[in-house]
């Protein structure tokens, strides 16, 4: 019985430091201090605002980031490469003594643009992944805009291939629109229409997307709204159609948002209002659609 009673002691006297010690670990990996290896010769106020902005970023990030040494912190290296014409080659690392654990490098087209480049470079060390591959539509860099050909906000022309999920037998379908996309929205004018075994479905109008992720793949929703309809046969073989307003609801994948050309597929429900009673009418028509923006 007092052995079992002083085993049990030990357990908890055991567990109780343990517990004790947590608090004091999680609050060590918290800790983090920039520190400027390498100025680039620029002047100190440019690199004094360089390393404000890394710290302000690893303190968004959830790191209790200071300007003071601290044992058990994680210590960051901010290095200048000096000039390149207006150019400003800008690095960061994490290292942990003398061993390198992460590094980032960028480039910026100019000073003024050195805290979008020194936002990415943090965000790819700390999630150990290319700063090449963090880039989103508000922070691609001027270099990566011009061999993506991308701006922030475009116009472009959609061509579809839209596929009826009704019915059976052959299919068939097109569609045609125009609009603009910025980071999160897309507008547009657009006109589909798609058959299947002698039934066919159309939209004629207006719609918009949001589009919530602002990175090279995003989902989208939305909807639209014009002048659409179906056609399809009685069952005396004669033709009959309801057509008027009618309504559309789309969801879907867009790929590919920082280049010139890209691909979005998704599914399309268009909502005819009018009613009809030929074979094969529905009230919702779902579509599966296939588009190229460029």
């Amino acid at each position: 019985m007092n052995l079992s009673f002083g085993f049990f002691r030990l357990l908890a006297f055991r567990s109780a430091l343990v517990l004790s010690l947590l608090p004091l670990a999680a609050l060590a990996d918290d800790r983090a201090i920039v520190i400027v290896a390498d100025d680039g010769g620029l002047d100190r106020s440019t690199v004094h605002a360089l390393k404000s902005i890394a710290t302000a970023q690893l303190r968004k990030r959830g790191l209790a980031a200071t300007d003071q040494e601290s044992p058990g912190a994680r210590t960051f290296n901010l290095r200048v490469g000096g000039r390149l014409g207006a150019k400003v080659p800008l690095t960061f690392e994490e290292v942990s003594g003398d061993r390198l654990i992460a590094s980032a490098s960028l480039n910026a087209a100019r000073i003024e643009d050195a805290d979008v480049v020194m936002e990415r470079l943090v965000n790819a060390v700390l999630d150990r992944r290319a700063p090449e591959n963090n880039g989103t539509m508000a922070t691609v860099t001027e270099q990566e805009g011009r061999k993506l050909q991308k701006k922030q906000g475009e116009r472009f022309i959609l061509v579809g291939l839209p596929l009826p999920l009704y019915g059976t037998g052959t299919v068939g379908g097109f569609s045609l629109g125009y609009g603009y996309e910025a980071d999160v929205w897309r507008i547009e004018v657009f006109g589909e229409y798609t058959y299947r075994g002698g039934v066919g479905a159309g939209l004629l109008g207006f719609g918009a997307d949001y589009i919530p992720f602002t990175s090279e793949f995003s989902p989208y929703v939305g909807g639209g709204v014009g002048y659409g309809g179906a056609t399809g046969y009685t069952s005396t073989s004669n033709s009959s159609s309801n057509s008027g307003l009618a309504f559309k609801v789309d969801a879907g994948l867009e790929a590919f948002r920082l280049y010139g050309i890209r691909v979005l597929a998704g599914l399309d429900l268009l909502i005819p209002l009018s009613s009809s009673n030929g074979v094969g009418a529905k009230s919702v028509y779902p579509i599966g659609h296939l588009r190229f923006a460029f």
